[in-house]
Formats: structure tokens, sequence, C-alpha cells
């Protein structure tokens, strides 16, 4: 008896993959609702190359259209991991009182300067230092909740470069 190897052929995928991120999503949803389509994708066909396309250019949406869409809880058509990530730590820190400034920079990864990071160093020892201090921190007291977030927000961001003249 002699073993034989089927290999499926690859065959490309015959449909033009929209540029706009808002019209891949369409398409995409469209192609899903296609139960012979969505057959075809489960099967490992060449479905699964056209939602590969699809969905990198669904999810390449304007950063900043991103970021105004996490810091208000709101899905994308096709949402990546990042998106999800950045919708829950927007959430986390709107409950913890943090301004949306604030919240905008972490996501945006905006960097502080290198005098915001040594305030944030020599406060942050100061208040740890602080027998008072720490004992509402750790008691879950809410103002040294968000204290301790703000500094460490800052302790986490990058340096801005300095320009020299």
């Amino acid at each position: 008896m002699t073993d034989t190897t089927i290999i499926a052929p690859t065959v490309p995928t015959t449909t033009e993959i929209p540029s706009d991120p808002g019209e891949a999503a369409t398409a995409l949803a469209a192609r899903m609702a296609d139960k012979s389509w969505a057959d075809g994708f489960l099967k490992g066909g060449p479905q699964v190359v056209e939602y590969q396309k699809l969905s990198e250019v669904a999810t390449r949406k304007n950063d900043a259209d991103q970021i105004a869409l996490a810091m208000e809880g709101k899905y994308l058509p096709v949402n990546s991991a990042d998106h999800i990530t950045m919708m829950g730590t927007a959430s986390m820190l709107r409950e913890a009182g943090i301004e949306r400034d604030v919240i905008h920079q972490v996501l945006s990864g905006g960097p502080v300067s290198a005098e915001e990071r040594a305030t944030a160093e020599a406060v942050k020892s100061k208040l740890i230092g602080s027998a008072d201090w720490s004992k509402k921190w750790l008691a879950g007291d809410a103002e040294a909740k968000q204290q301790m977030m703000l500094l460490n927000i800052v302790l986490a961001s990058d340096v801005k470069q300095e320009q020299q003249a």
C-alpha cells in the first residue's frame, strides 16, 4: 500500500480587497454572513487568505480614531487585542478618577519630560516613606490610589528626547 498525501491547491482570492478600513470591515462582515464562504473559511480554504487581508485593512484605523473610540468604550468593526486592551485601560483609569488628557496620553504612549520623571520619582519616594500615607494607600484609600496611579503613569512613560539647538 502506498501512502499518498493530498495537498489542497491554494486558490488565490479573486476578490479585490478594499483599502478603506470601514469598507473592509463591511466586506468582512458580509463574507462571514455568507454560509458557503464561512464554511470554506472554517475548512481552511482560500477564504482564510481573504479573511486575513480584509482583517488587516479593517483594523488599520487612524490611531487617533482608535484612541477616541477606546476612551468612549466603543468597539471597532473588527477588534484587535490592542483595542480591547485600550478600552479596558481607559475604563480602569476613568474609574480611578484619572483625567481624560492623562488617559489619552497613556493610550497614545505620550512621553513625559525629564523633569516630570524626576519629580514623580521624588514624590513617590516621599509618599512611600510616609507611614500615614502608606497605611492609607494599602487600605485602599481612593485618593492615595489615584496619586500612586498617576505617579506610576509618569514613571512608566518614555522620556521626551530633548532637541539640541
